[in-house]
């Protein structure tokens, strides 16, 4: 997607830099930070040293995605 991007700006057509930034890149930033902020939870309850870590990040984190 960043190569499409860079040729989109490249070949001078905002109108698919927007689209693609609107509609791809964005949801890629969130689901990084999403990511990012996991791992950060993960060290906070002490992974990959406690055995019950994995266990609750799942329970807690599949959880609300198993939910409707």
């Amino acid at each position: 997607l960043l190569e499409l991007h860079k040729l989109a700006t490249d070949k001078n057509d905002p109108h698919l830099c927007d689209f693609i930034e609107t509609h791809y890149l964005s949801e890629q930033v969130k689901s990084i930070k999403e990511l990012g902020d996991h791992v950060t939870n993960l060290r906070k309850m002490g992974a990959p040293e406690a055995g019950m870590t994995e266990y609750l990040f799942d329970k807690h984190t599949l959880g609300h995605s198993n939910q409707s």
